[in-house]
């Protein structure tokens, strides 16, 4: 929570995670996928372990070249997963180099989706320097909801109520 990822792969993955959340995050420029989902382990010796599953991902900027993302999918799905138990709730997706192609490209058996702003710049103050702040103009100013806030932003400020997305909260709300 409230981390900013700034280039990588992927910025995170659910590997096996069950009941996980990764929430107002600011990811920047993944090179494959923005996250992925996995099961690396099924079996040992005779334990069988449960499928990732009911993961939440919510209240996150996805700031991205459409271009440098895999060109399936940007939540990657692995096998014996529970894909239809995450849960995708208020992310912003915005695909900088082509604003028109922000939509995720998700998998279809990926769970719930409910109040993604596609195509809204995040306005950061400066993005070519690494400044991932808010302007007080953003789209992500205070759309994010509280049951998924951390108690303080990347930067140790308090998030607002309602909160503003990504990790970053705007200053002197």
């Amino acid at each position: 929570m409230a981390n900013v990822f700034d280039g990588s792969e992927s910025a995170a993955s659910f590997a096996g995670c069950l009941d996980c959340q990764f929430s107002h995050n600011t990811v920047v420029n993944p090179s494959k996928w923005v996250l992925r989902i996995l099961q690396e382990t099924v079996t040992i010796a005779s334990y069988t372990f449960a499928r990732a599953g009911h993961g939440v991902i919510a209240d996150n900027i996805f700031y991205f070249r459409r271009s440098d993302l895999n060109a399936g999918e940007d939540i990657n799905v692995g096998d014996n997963t529970d894909t239809r138990s995450f849960s995708l709730v208020r992310n912003l997706w915005y695909a900088h180099d082509d604003p028109a192609q922000s939509s995720p490209r998700l998998p279809l058996f990926v769970g719930i989706r409910t109040g993604s702003l596609v195509g809204s710049s995040p306005d950061f103050v400066d993005a070519r320097t690494g400044d991932f702040h808010l302007n007080a103009n953003s789209a992500a100013k205070a759309a994010g909801g509280v049951q998924f806030a951390p108690g303080s932003d990347f930067a140790g400020q308090c998030y607002a109520k309602p909160p503003s997305l990504g990790a970053l909260e705007l200053a002197g709300r």
